[in-house]
């Protein structure tokens, strides 16, 4: 776990803020499995507004061989001042061609909800197929 703080100066020119990240990954020869966290807390200045966000992530990838990956993640944030919120989920399948040429297709995911709007569509899903070269 990573922290960091830092506090007011005498002239009011910067704010308290402090941040904690955390991630962890598990693996073995087939699967790997991933666990991250951020915070960051800052209050108000004169040039910005109190910040007070948080994001959590987990993610999954499947190597059924050596040339086929399958991937899922899902990651979510809350804006703790706004009470916005946020999350995506996200799957990938990855075909190695050969060394430095892989394609796949990845789908995703996303809804953002303002809670000054909270009935309003802020859905995105969209697809995509790519071929990726490595030089």
């Amino acid at each position: 776990m990573r922290t960091a703080g830092k506090a007011n100066d005498d002239d009011n020119t910067s704010a308290d803020a402090s941040a904690s990240s955390f991630g962890a990954t598990l693996s073995t020869d087939k699967i790997s499995f991933t666990i991250a966290a951020n915070d960051l807390k800052q209050d108000e200045t004169l040039d910005i507004s109190e910040v007070d966000v948080s994001n959590t992530s987990f993610g999954i990838s499947y190597s059924a061989s050596d040339s086929i990956e399958l991937a899922e993640s899902y990651l979510t944030a809350d804006d703790k001042e706004n009470d916005d919120e946020y999350s995506e989920i996200g799957v990938s399948l990855t075909y190695t061609i050969a060394t430095g040429l892989q394609t796949g297709i990845t789908y995703q995911s996303m809804d953002v909800t303002f809670a000054d709007t909270p009935n309003a569509d802020n859905d995105v899903t969209y697809t995509t197929f790519f071929l990726k070269a490595s030089f």
